[in-house]
């Protein structure tokens, strides 16, 4: 009993990879619509009593079929991580010869613009513009004055039990 529930989880465990799945997806999909749902439960009832019996009669041609893939998918992606690698190294050291390059050359146009000893002055954004003082409003000198505050006399409202009342429609929707 123990041998044939092991062998059961292995066969459930061939598919897991992307492509096996979505070809499950995809079988499944199209079945729904042609196959009714009791032809449906018969062939899932197959599937599920007879793959371990496939299983361990095939054993080392599948288990073997299963290395081999595994072999190969290793090796490539070792192969693509390596290539992946040397190009990002590369992609690196072009970027921080360019970033050393426009350093020095922005360095030396900031010296090159402004000689040593001399401060230039920068111009202010109203010269720049052809602003001039003229042209704005005097800005106030002294601290706002506050107006004392008025006190206002409390309202009575009338008492609810001699307004009136209508009733004739409701304040709500009745549904």
């Amino acid at each position: 009993m123990q041998s044939a529930c092991s062998a059961c989880v292995r066969a459930v465990r061939l598919i897991h990879t992307p492509h096996q799945v979505a070809f499950a997806a995809f079988l499944s999909f199209y079945l729904v619509k042609v196959v009714p749902y009791w032809g449906l439960a018969v062939i899932g009832t197959t599937v599920v009593f007879f793959a371990p019996l496939v299983y361990t009669s095939n054993q080392e041609l599948i288990d073997n079929q299963l290395k081999q893939a595994g072999d190969l998918v290793n090796s490539q992606t070792a192969q693509l991580r390596s290539a992946a690698q040397k190009h990002t190294e590369q992609a690196t050291h072009l970027t921080q010869q360019y970033l050393g390059d426009y350093t020095a050359k922005a360095q030396s146009l900031i010296h090159g613009a402004r000689p040593q000893g001399e401060q230039a002055k920068p111009k202010t954004s109203r010269q720049t513009a052809g602003l001039k003082t003229t042209d704005f409003p005097v800005a106030p000198t002294e601290d706002f004055k506050f107006e004392p505050k008025v006190d206002v006399p409390p309202v009575s409202l009338p008492e609810l039990s001699k307004t009136k009342t209508t009733e004739t429609e409701p304040l709500l929707p009745v549904l």
